[in-house]
């Protein structure tokens, strides 16, 4: 997958501006780069690499960029220089790279992509963070006498799973507070898979200090650990605890959710930022595994919910949008599916599974479209305009051979 450092360069390269190296040697002003890799060339004019931006990538001026002066550029010495001084002076072995355009704002190009291109997903709908153990670290859970660790070898749904292996007696990990309310009802689902020992899955008053609801077993294969609950008078604030009973405990678990049974709206994944992205609602059913109503289920068929999802309630505020359903959802397992927009590179070394044509496509398409504001000429206007039909034509393109068919919206056994 590339970097945010490989589609910078790349994009740089496409418009033929890119040039990197090796520092010789500097001062806070200037860098010399005279080794057999050097870019720069004693017979280049003097108005090459003046107006340039040049960013540092290693060294103790690492992510500093500077914009080399008019006269900044002395090919006979490999030197080029710039006003604003550093903090540090170059030193030998820095390296560098020498862009047309602002580091800075490539990557805001490339930011901008990334969020306007999408691909297919399918998220946990639950009042839990982290429910579905899809996030790569353990910071949504609080350890009591254990070591959790997120793991893919042993999964329910997704590439995820939280390994709660014990170090003492009732080992657990906590999930945050959630604010409820005394006298509703709600409905919890964990998936678990025990290693060794038992596993319980508790609903604990947070205000009262209290199990709500036990749910225990010594399943290997994963089986989902499900029940409804009403919450007690007086309780303000729930927890989850995803506990092993033995001090040699090593548990499983995946997809943990709670919703507010027969509510109509549910809060929406951190994906859904905008219209348009939800597709539909993949229901899944339960089946009994042990005959002990309140326990222990499988999962029994998979039902789309096209038509039965209202729509996407988009808090103008941004502090939490919402899925709504035309009607009240029941004891199942329910999953958003859609179209995610691919996450911003922040650091040097993110990656993206973004395919890198169409994100540098686009971010050409975004510098193209801050060049459109700041036209002045109908002649640019127009030369513009023509790139970006021609651009955005070959992101159609390139969009059509990897966009999935749509599933069937119908009851499947599983």
């Amino acid at each position: 997958m590339p970097t945010l450092a490989a589609l910078r360069q790349e994009f740089s390269r496409h418009l033929g501006g890119y040039w990197s190296g090796t520092a010789t040697d500097g001062t806070t002003t200037s860098l010399v780069d005279d080794s057999n890799e050097t870019p720069f060339e004693p017979g280049d004019p003097d108005e090459v690499f003046p107006g340039r931006w040049i960013l540092f990538t290693s060294g103790d001026n690492a992510g500093t960029i500077r914009r080399i002066k008019a006269n900044g550029y002395a090919p006979g010495n490999y030197r080029v220089a710039w006003n604003n001084a550093l903090a540090r002076a170059v030193q030998a072995g820095d390296t560098y790279e020498i862009h047309s355009n602002s580091p800075a704002e490539i990557t805001r190009w490339i930011n901008r992509a990334l969020v306007k291109l999408t691909h297919e997903t399918r998220s946990l709908l639950s009042l839990v963070p982290d429910g579905d153990m899809e996030a790569a670290t353990t910071a949504a859970w609080t350890a009591s006498n254990a070591t959790p660790t997120k793991v893919t070898n042993r999964v329910m749904f997704g590439s995820r799973a939280l390994r709660v292996a014990n170090s003492g007696a009732s080992g657990r990990v906590q999930s945050g507070t959630l604010l409820v309310v005394p006298g509703e009802t709600y409905w919890i689902a964990a998936g678990a898979s025990v290693a060794v020992g038992t596993a319980s899955l508790i609903v604990w008053d947070a205000t009262n200090g209290a199990a709500v609801k036990t749910i225990s077993g010594t399943n290997a294969p994963y089986l989902v650990y499900s029940d409804e609950f009403t919450t007690p008078a007086g309780c303000h604030a729930l927890a989850i605890r995803l506990q092993g009973a033995e001090a040699n405990a090593d548990i499983y678990w995946d997809h943990i959710q709670l919703l507010r049974v027969n509510d109509r709206r549910v809060p929406a994944p951190s994906w859904v930022t905008r219209q348009g992205l939800v597709r539909d609602v993949e229901s899944l059913g339960l089946a009994n595994a042990t005959g002990v109503p309140g326990s222990l289920y499988t999962v029994k068929e998979r039902t789309y919910l096209g038509a039965g999802l209202r729509g996407v309630i988009i808090d103008p505020t941004g502090a939490q949008n919402d899925i709504e359903f035309e009607g009240q959802i029941g004891n199942r397992l329910y999953f958003l599916r859609g179209l995610q927009p691919f996450a911003e590179l922040m650091a040097e070394t993110d990656t993206t599974a973004a395919d890198t044509r169409e994100v540098l496509l686009h971010a050409h398409i975004q510098r193209l479209s801050d060049l459109m504001r700041g036209a002045t000429s109908a002649e640019d206007v127009s030369r513009i305009k023509d790139e970006m039909a021609r651009l955005a034509a070959e992101t159609g393109r390139l969009a059509s051979l990897r966009r999935p068919r749509q599933p069937a919206r119908l009851m499947v056994p599983r």
